[in-house]
């Protein structure tokens, strides 16, 4: 991947859905008529710099959720509206959206599908910002301040992380915080958030 390690501006400017750049965004169609993208860890290598740079204090976690929310990229969502993070459009807040269909679990963790509204950005900056005004605004708890942090705030690690945003209401999932750190732990013995690689 001809990715600049140092500045990931580069990548912040791109738009998935309207200019993709053919060498990140080499995805290909499988068998199973799934579109995958073949360099799905130069795509979590992206979403780091891009977290880090911004100042997440999980840039780890950012960058692994976006690639299990987007597919690395290649979901429908991800290439069409720019939307890596899975973000659905609040009935309260007056936004672009496109319907998809979407997958949920239920309760007796039963999969259902569900046709739904997700929120359209500009590009992958615009979706960045997205997720963090999701995270910090919406969701089961008050919106974040000094007197109601938000409890992903709160965390010490990637683990406190994931458990946070899933229980303020990001995925119906059961196993979700699970499955993003098992995911975030290989991305580590690949080298994936080393400063140079």
């Amino acid at each position: 991947s001809s990715v600049n390690q140092t500045d990931p501006s580069q990548y912040v400017d791109q738009n998935i859905a309207q200019s993709p750049d053919k060498e990140k965004y080499d995805v290909e169609k499988q068998g199973d008529g799934v579109i995958r993208n073949k360099n799905h860890l130069g795509f979590v290598r992206d979403i780091f710099l891009l977290a880090k740079q911004k100042g997440h204090p999980f840039p780890e976690a950012v960058a692994t959720h976006a690639g299990y929310e987007s597919r690395f990229g290649a979901s429908q969502q991800a290439r069409e509206i720019n939307n890596l993070f899975g973000l659905k459009k609040s009935s309260k807040v007056e936004e672009p959206f496109k319907v998809y269909k979407t997958r949920e679990v239920d309760k007796n963790k039963k999969e259902y599908f569900v046709n739904d509204k997700f929120r359209v950005f500009k590009n992958i900056e615009d979706s960045y910002n997205g997720y963090i005004e999701h995270i910090d605004n919406r969701g089961k708890s008050p919106a974040h301040s000094k007197e109601t942090p938000k409890e992903w705030r709160l965390a010490t690690n990637s683990k406190e992380y994931y458990d946070a945003i899933q229980k303020d209401g990001y995925a119906t999932e059961t196993s979700y915080g699970e499955k993003l750190l098992k995911n975030e732990n290989y991305y580590k013995k690949k080298g994936i958030f080393l400063d140079r690689i």
